[in-house]
């Protein structure tokens, strides 16, 4: 019985853009942009039943994996396509540090057994636990999402980009430090800690996005060194980039959408032009449609989108395309719209420079809730907003251009006892309700 090794690989670079670019390169053959998996073995293989035993195994942290049952033939490719499919294709694995494969000789030589070495720091009881937390996340953000026939793929799509923004920070100051640990670049890095690199974004997105049955796939440029997705909607393929629109330094509740379902030839224009990648994505339908002017969170409630659109400060709710009132302000010095928009699932909430207000779409109705005491701050104004999980989040900031020295970041929690009409989405997850 001889034995291959197969370990995991890392290296980050920076990126020329403001977001800084990194990839866990894991398999070489990824490069191509079209993950091996277990469908590429060659041979009568119960390609069903191996990935049920193998997914089984992992995540109960079985270290000796008997595959001998299988009669997988011994082929370079075969072995690329179990290694591929515990790294790439089972996303909450990432406890795995490396995997190993033993076969028999001969002619009719078969697989026999895969060794998985698992993470130091990961017991079984361990790993269980961050998986169950990274479970309980993800319904979290997909609460009102899942099972909803009155939104598009497209839209289901747009709201884990978002979500997935606000919940998280790229691991900036790790990433310059040289110091990104291991968790930053997996769904537990970004669900749980809210941190992550270019690999964790892709990896929790395509998670995200296949628990609703939306083909994903990860997209990794040696050239380019970073890692993105690609989506299917009714089969025809478009570029999504949650790490680039996610802007760095962070700023609470600012989220772009300049990367999100694009053609290829519009993601290359985006700062990823590199020749080592190819899906034929030709499609334009998106790429002038609204979200592309906003800036912050886009937020659904009570069955409706509501965003601001920064071209004018209007607050706008997209069935209808009604004005429901204009935001914007003045940030002394700075031209432009800078007000975020958040939701507790009930209300919107939106930002000012020197308040933080209530808009209730039952009502029609605004209202200031939050003053923050700008005397302590001198020079500062409100450039950031966001809420999450009962509580407000703000960024005070002396312009619009970040920087370590000039930014506080505070928060601030607001009872709402309005009565409201509209029917918020519940769900009880470990024994709280969430809108």
């Amino acid at each position: 019985i001889f034995s291959i090794f197969f370990s995991l690989l890392m290296f980050f670079t920076i990126s020329v853009t403001t977001i800084a670019a990194d990839t866990d390169t894991r398999t070489q053959n990824q490069y191509d942009c079209f993950a091996t998996s277990l469908d590429n073995i060659s041979g009568e293989v119960d390609i069903p039943a191996l990935e049920i035993y193998l997914q089984e195994n992992v995540l109960n942290c079985v270290s000796d994996i008997d595959i001998s049952s299988f009669n997988i033939p011994y082929s370079e490719e075969n072995f690329h396509a179990i290694t591929s499919y515990i790294y790439d294709d089972l996303i909450e694995a990432f406890h795995v540090r490396s995997v190993s494969c033993s076969y028999t000789l001969g002619e009719q030589a078969t697989f026999r057994r895969v060794k998985v070495y698992y993470k130091s720091d990961y017991t079984k009881e361990v790993y269980a636990e961050q998986l169950e937390q990274c479970r309980l996340a993800a319904e979290k953000i997909l609460v009102d999402i899942a099972d909803n026939p009155n939104l598009t793929d497209a839209e289901k799509l747009l709201l884990i980009h978002d979500r997935l923004i606000i919940l998280c920070e790229y691991d900036y100051d790790n990433y310059l430090n040289n110091t990104i640990p291991d968790d930053s670049y997996t769904i537990y890095g970004l669900l749980v800690n809210g941190t992550a690199v270019c690999q964790g974004y892709s990896e929790t997105f395509k998670y995200l996005a296949e628990k609703i049955g939306i083909p994903t796939e990860i997209c990794t440029s040696r050239e380019l060194s970073h890692a993105w997705n690609v989506v299917y909607l009714e089969g025809t393929p478009y570029h999504v980039d949650v790490t680039f629109d996610d802007p760095v330094l962070d700023v609470t509740g600012r989220v772009f959408h300049n990367n999100f379902l694009l053609s290829e030839e519009a993601i290359k224009e985006s700062d990823h032009d590199a020749s080592d990648y190819y899906f034929g994505a030709n499609d334009t339908r998106y790429e002038n449609a609204y979200w592309k002017n906003s800036t912050t969170q886009i937020v659904y409630v009570g069955g409706e989108f509501y965003y601001i659109d920064d071209t004018n400060g209007n607050l706008i709710k997209n069935s209808d395309k009604s004005v429901l009132l204009n935001i914007s302000d003045n940030w002394g010095y700075w031209y432009g719209s800078f007000s975020m928009l958040a939701t507790d699932g009930r209300c919107l909430y939106y930002s000012t420079p020197e308040a933080i207000s209530k808009y209730n779409p039952t009502t029609k109705t605004s209202e200031i809730i939050y003053t923050p005491d700008l005397q302590q701050h001198e020079n500062h104004l409100i450039y950031g907003f966001t809420y999450r999980n009962g509580k407000f989040f703000y960024d005070l900031s002396a312009s619009p251009n970040y920087s370590d020295s000039n930014i506080r970041k505070l928060s601030f929690t607001y009872l709402d006892t309005s009565d409201i009409t509209t029917d918020p989405t519940l769900i009880e997850i470990d024994g709280t309700l969430y809108y």
